[in-house]
């Protein structure tokens, strides 16, 4: 089976950006790159302000983060996330902050992959290399698992298009014995798609006596110590589109004790799928998740690897992070070119074994 694992580095690097030559066109240029899917890196910048008027007590979770990232330089932003949260379970302000945080961060990841794909018309790296992966999944009549760590939806449509519009969802998506069956995301046999840390099309319904009614964040923010934030149903619907209280379905970026965002069927998926592995493809992701590492460690030793980032620094970065994954894997090996270059040329058919077609 081959298994393709997205980062962030993917939906940012998902269509070729060349600044432009001339003068005149630099205006347009910097206006069409403010839509761009934001590194995790990048997740503060003063001009993602307006998402967080929208919500109460985000602007003082970014101020903290930024003035620890300030005080501190060498430190990543997962770090600083992972610094608030630990501090949210005994301080009530602070938790209503990191609620709001995960409002602003849906709403942000949300729209700009909104503003990508329309100004791009869903004509991105995802849908060229779905394209060829499809020629791959024809010839050898194996599925494709689509793994992504992002929470935006421009894999889903890229595979909604792939699939010419076969790629149906139930309004629940959690596996319990009162809800609808999940298996269509995960156990198709022709693509399957992981989303392991949710996803900004999802909510997360809250659970408990304290839970209320309607779709305001505002209120919901402000009740954030009181309310259960991890044990009520994942589904398939945005958590504006009903009566019922729900938050979005993602994992705030952090390098403290993370947790998958999605239906625990999934997870369970997942780690029967990377035991069939004998293809893991890798495109734009640090390997910086711990709980996801180790289900990878499974994968079956001699499997072919192959990383795909800016340049072989970021490469070896990955693969040292990997660790035993990587180590399982006789000759790794690095597309330094990004995504970008990944798709201009042949190499994508060379690894998977493939004669490219003409024009390709």
């Amino acid at each position: 089976m081959l298994m393709v694992i997205f980062g962030a580095g993917a939906s940012y690097g998902s269509v070729m950006v060349a600044a432009p030559l001339q003068r005149a066109s630099s205006a347009n240029y910097e206006l069409s790159m403010r839509n761009r899917p934001p590194l995790t890196k990048d997740l503060l910048l003063p001009r993602f302000g307006t998402y967080a008027e929208r919500y109460n007590g985000s602007g003082p979770a970014l101020v903290q983060l930024q003035r620890a990232l300030d005080l501190r330089p060498g430190s990543g932003i997962e770090t600083v996330i992972g610094e608030l949260y630990a501090q949210a379970s005994g301080d009530t302000e602070i938790a209503r902050h990191v609620l709001a945080l995960r409002f602003y961060l849906a709403d942000l990841i949300e729209t700009t992959a909104d503003l990508w794909w329309a100004q791009h018309h869903g004509i991105t790296h995802y849908a060229q290399l779905l394209a060829r992966l499809g020629v791959w999944r024809a010839a050898t009549r194996e599925p494709v698992a689509l793994v992504t760590f992002n929470y935006d939806t421009l894999l889903d449509r890229s595979l909604a298009q792939q699939l010419a519009g076969d790629w149906h969802s139930p309004r629940q998506l959690t596996a319990n014995s009162e809800g609808a069956d999940s298996s269509w995301y995960v156990d198709r046999d022709d693509w399957r798609l992981f989303k392991l840390h949710g996803s900004t099309s999802w909510s997360r319904v809250l659970d408990g006596p304290d839970a209320g009614i309607g779709s305001d964040p505002n209120a919901t923010i402000a009740r954030a110590a009181r309310i259960n934030l991890t044990d009520g149903p994942i589904r398939d619907a945005h958590w504006r589109s009903d009566i019922l209280e729900a938050v979005p379905a993602i994992a705030l970026p952090t390098d403290a004790k993370q947790r998958f965002e999605c239906p625990p069927y999934h997870v369970e998926a997942f780690a029967t799928n990377v035991a069939q592995v004998d293809r893991l493809l890798i495109i734009g992701w640090q390997a910086a998740e711990p709980h996801a590492l180790e289900v990878l460690a499974d994968v079956t030793p001699g499997y072919r690897l192959a990383v795909v980032d800016v340049d072989q620094k970021c490469v070896d970065t990955i693969m040292q992070n990997l660790g035993r994954v990587a180590a399982k894997s006789p000759a790794p090996m690095a597309f330094t070119d990004s995504f970008t270059g990944l798709i201009q040329g042949e190499a994508l058919e060379q690894w998977l074994g493939l004669e490219a077609p003409g024009g390709w």
